[in-house]
């Protein structure tokens, strides 16, 4: 019996000398666009993980429902786990998520700026749902943005303030994203973006130590000499922008599996939305 990495192997060397496959790939080198008819099954996820490591762009792969999403991220772990497939999520989907490694607010925004910043060799697998569902309309400028580095002078008050106007919760031990806690001359705070929440050691007015540490045992995971911390919040948010479906630079490579139910599902989509509006 094959294993995992013998099959893709063998299906490797097969897509490689597929002539539809040849083709598709030089269209896809020249920016032109690609349609492969009859992908069917696993063989979706096959066909990008043989085609995704051949360019350097990022990848956005679209898929009309939740569950199929989750299956096709799934396929992929398991055919390609060195790709390291990301999952976008609607506000509304959160079983990617876990409260101690983030929130579905943060992944959004995090891989929004990934996405857009054209970051090399990223892959994500998202829902057309959630590309249209519109996104914060900043999250990378001085003022949602805090920068901390060991050694720099650091107004503890005025910090705090700060949090507070972002919509940052003071909490006695933090525990979610979007939540802050002062214990004398040491300062945890919890961003979206972050996996795990910073520790924010501080001697006089200047910053003697930064570091990630886990939530629950508040062990510390690896210390820091300079960290960028995201200030934004669902509750800080004054305006929405827009979604991800109308921000993209053109180096995304975007990947419809099904477009014709894309269509239907995105449609239902936007009517939701406008209906919450």
């Amino acid at each position: 019996m094959k294993t995992v990495a013998a099959a893709k192997e063998d299906w490797n060397e097969r897509l490689g000398r597929a002539p539809r496959v040849a083709e598709g790939l030089a269209r896809l080198r020249r920016g032109e666009p690609v349609v492969f008819g009859n992908v069917v099954g696993a063989l979706a996820p096959l066909l990008v993980s043989f085609l995704r490591p051949l360019e350097s762009s990022p990848w956005l792969v679209i898929l009309p429902t939740l569950g199929e999403a989750q299956g096709f991220v799934d396929d992929l772990a398991l055919i390609a786990p060195d790709l390291e497939p990301k999952f976008f999520p609607a506000s509304d989907e959160a079983g990617f998520t876990d409260v101690a490694t983030g929130s579905v607010f943060g992944r959004r925004l995090d891989l929004a700026e990934r996405l857009r910043s054209g970051e090399s060799g990223l892959l994500v697998v998202t829902t057309i749902g959630a590309c249209l569902e519109p996104l914060p309309t900043s999250g990378g400028d001085a003022t949602t943005r805090l920068a901390l580095r060991v050694g720099e002078e650091l107004d503890r008050e005025e910090l705090i303030g700060r949090l507070e106007a972002a919509g940052f919760r003071r909490a006695p031990l933090v525990e979610r994203p979007g939540e802050y806690a002062v214990r004398g001359g040491v300062l945890d705070l919890y961003d979206h973006r972050g996996s795990h929440p910073l520790r924010v050691e501080l001697f006089g007015d200047e910053v003697e130590s930064l570091r990630r540490f886990d939530v629950v045992s508040q062990r510390s995971l690896r210390e820091l000499r300079e960290e960028d911390v995201s200030l934004v919040t669902p509750g800080g948010l004054e305006d929405l922008g827009p979604s991800l479906a109308g921000g993209l630079p053109s180096t995304v490579r975007c990947v419809a599996r099904d477009p014709d139910r894309i269509r239907i599902q995105g449609e239902r989509r936007v009517e939701r939305l406008h209906g919450e509006g």
